[in-house]
């Protein structure tokens, strides 16, 4: 989880370094009474990020290089140091200091995928999934440490409210305290939001909503007391603690239940087009309040496919889609869609086209945090990696925090993600910059491959610090400035600050 700190400025760079090679992070042991893991060797699940040779150099909103194939989710987690992929009977963790995959994990007892999701600090994934050989239909539930990659099945609840199967598992969303999950259930032609303790129990269930409709995802406000479902043109607001709720018409938008909820609070929605196309696509703002805003039209006929946004850095909105025809057929191509909502919403909107790979379009996306990259994937074909930003995505952020155990110093967090083709990273190293003086000087390495932090003590407050990844090329950084501890200043001395 990121600590709150101040980033003072953004420096453009242009630092080219000689490529070097790269380690991969041992796989994790499994703790006790967790699933075992099987650590992945084999060569193709081990190569580096896949290139197609012919495509030109990319460094904004084009498919820069291409990731083996993603199944149903991706899940960037660590601080951007890991990619997790869940797949069908299976996920992996690849480290994207090294580019490796260094850690695979198989479903226990031959259980099949159904639906995921990831807590709010990104440290827990939840699992569900049948065993269609053992007892056809009935959900399990697995707990995933992301740190770690510890894998532990839950006890099913054989006493539930509402039936646990498949069939009528809507959605999944994990408490935003991590100490348990959240399920829509539809049964008997209604809808429930249920919620389930960290051992997989159920603790409780609201009362039905929404009939039969299909309903968005599970939301949740910045303090974890509210949830929220959007479902039939009304906002579902949950009381956490009982889940009674509230309903509030959102008035007469066709509004498909795939939305996301932005780093600004509000949620966001594109039209429910089904099949009967024409004029443009409108993307939809939906308050906590339940207002309503068009906040940008995507223009031609479109079959939207899925919609991104970054969890921390609020502004910009991601749309998969299929173009149609005037004949009325779809393109053989998809496009992504980059709407910045600092802009006026009828110049608002940019796309660029994505060719079918191997015979596959993608339909889902995912983004990692601080919204660098952009993954577009699909079931069976390889996952496209694109970089969002006009500087090329290869971007550090650098964040301090005053400590004082174990020694006096700073924790120096860096926020670091880079999938462009290439050399591969093996350290970083630490700058430190001493007040009133204008000199950099390297204070220190890390290899990669680890966590991106260390603590910091070969410095004083007021100096600034930045850390670089060393083996390619950067193109923007930041550094910080160490904050000490509030006291009495010497006559004639700064202020510290504080």
């Amino acid at each position: 989880m990121k600590r709150s700190l101040s980033i003072i400025i953004s420096v453009a760079l242009g630092l080219t370094l000689a490529p070097v090679g790269a380690t991969a992070t041992p796989s994790a042991s499994p703790a006790t009474g967790s699933v075992a893991l099987a650590s992945d060797s084999s060569q193709q699940e081990r190569a580096t990020v896949e290139v197609d040779s012919k495509k030109k150099k990319c460094t904004y909103m084009c498919v820069q290089s291409t990731l083996p194939t993603v199944e149903e989710e991706t899940y960037f987690v660590n601080g951007n140091r890991h990619l997790i992929s869940i797949n069908t009977t299976n996920f992996t963790r690849r480290n994207l200091d090294t580019k490796k995959v260094t850690d695979r994990a198989d479903y226990p007892g031959g259980i099949a995928l159904t639906g995921s999701a990831i807590s709010r600090d990104e440290s827990t994934l939840i699992i569900a999934g049948t065993n269609d050989a053992v007892d056809f239909g009935n959900l399990h539930f697995l707990t995933v440490d992301t740190e770690t990659f510890d894998m532990t099945e839950l006890t099913r609840d054989s006493t539930t409210t509402h039936p646990l199967t498949s069939e009528v598992l809507y959605e999944i969303a994990v408490s935003p305290d991590n100490a348990g999950f959240y399920l829509v259930q539809r049964h008997e032609g209604a809808s429930y939001l249920c919620r389930f303790g960290a051992d997989g129990q159920e603790i409780g269930c609201s009362a039905s909503f929404a009939g039969s409709v299909i309903p968005s995802p599970i939301f949740f406000d910045e303090t974890g007391a509210i949830a929220y479902v959007v479902a039939n043109r009304v906002l579902y607001t949950f009381d956490t603690t009982d889940l009674s709720f509230d309903e509030v018409s959102i008035g007469d938008y066709e509004i498909s239940p795939n939305g996301v909820m932005a780093a600004d609070g509000n949620m966001y929605f594109y039209d429910n087009v089904g099949f009967d196309f024409g004029g443009d696509t409108s993307v939809y703002q939906v308050t906590p309040r339940g207002n309503v805003t068009v906040v940008a039209e995507i223009p031609g006929s479109v079959m939207i496919r899925d919609i991104a946004t970054s969890s921390i850095e609020w502004g910009l909105l991601y749309l998969l889609g299929k173009p149609i025809n005037s004949s009325g057929q779809s393109e053989n191509y998809n496009r992504v869609y980059s709407i910045d909502m600092f802009l006026d919403p009828a110049s608002a909107v940019r796309s660029f086209k994505i060719k079918p790979s191997r015979g596959y379009l993608p339909e889902r996306l995912g983004l990692d945090t601080y919204g660098r990259y952009l993954l577009a994937f699909s079931y069976g074909g390889p996952t496209s990696v694109i970089p969002v930003e006009q500087t090329g995505s290869v971007r550090v952020i650098t964040t301090s925090a005053y400590v004082t155990t174990p020694s006096a110093g700073w924790q120096i967090d860096w926020d670091y993600v880079n999938l462009a083709p290439g050399a591969k990273l093996k350290k970083y190293q630490v700058w430190y910059k001493a007040p009133n003086t204008t000199k950099w000087r390297k204070s220190g390495q890390i290899n990669a491959g680890g966590e991106h932090t260390t603590v910091f003590t070969a410095g004083v407050s007021r100096g600034l610090v930045k850390v670089l990844p060393i083996g390619i090329r950067v193109n923007s950084y930041n550094f910080v400035e160490l904050v000490g501890e509030c006291t009495i200043p010497r006559v004639g001395a700064p202020q510290p600050i504080c």
